[in-house]
């Protein structure tokens, strides 16, 4: 299975960053939702995000500065198909009784005007840590074109 799309809605908790210090921003689970695309033999995609995020924000605009890290309970998969979830959960792809969180943290570069456009870190997911370069689009980081599930 290859993993093709990453994507961290942060929209709101971006939206009202204005100081002109450093600032730290509570991710808002409600509307943070890492979600992905997979390859499925190679006839059709399955779609799934994860439920149940926390994290923060640290970001100093006038300094060009922040960071970013995510926490992500692999528990609440959610492809929408209540057989995949228990599936994915399970040793066959995230295993979650072995590895019960994942994360990704990286730092914002790429400020222009004070707006990052991307984030350098590492995800780590299923035991594997690898670097992960997130781009920022109107406040939704995003990686494409990502095959994590290649390495596991």
């Amino acid at each position: 299975m290859k993993a093709y799309l990453f994507v961290l809605l942060i929209a709101p908790a971006m939206s009202g960053m204005v100081s002109a210090q450093s600032v730290t921003y509570e991710i808002e689970p409600s509307h943070t939702y890492p979600s992905f695309e997979a390859d499925h033999m190679g006839i059709s995609v399955w779609r799934g995000k994860f439920n149940k995020t926390a994290g923060k924000i640290v970001m100093d605009k006038a300094a060009g500065t922040g960071t970013v890290e995510i926490t992500i309970d692999p528990a609440s998969v959610d492809f929408g198909h209540e057989q995949m979830n228990t599936v994915a959960k399970g040793p066959e792809l995230f295993d979650i009784a072995k590895y019960p969180q994942a994360s990704y943290k990286g730092k914002m570069t790429g400020f222009d005007q004070g707006v990052p456009s991307r984030v350098v870190g590492d995800l780590t997911l299923h035991g594997v840590t690898k670097p992960v370069l997130l781009t920022i689009n109107q406040g939704v980081l995003q990686l494409v074109a990502s095959n994590w599930f290649t390495a596991i």
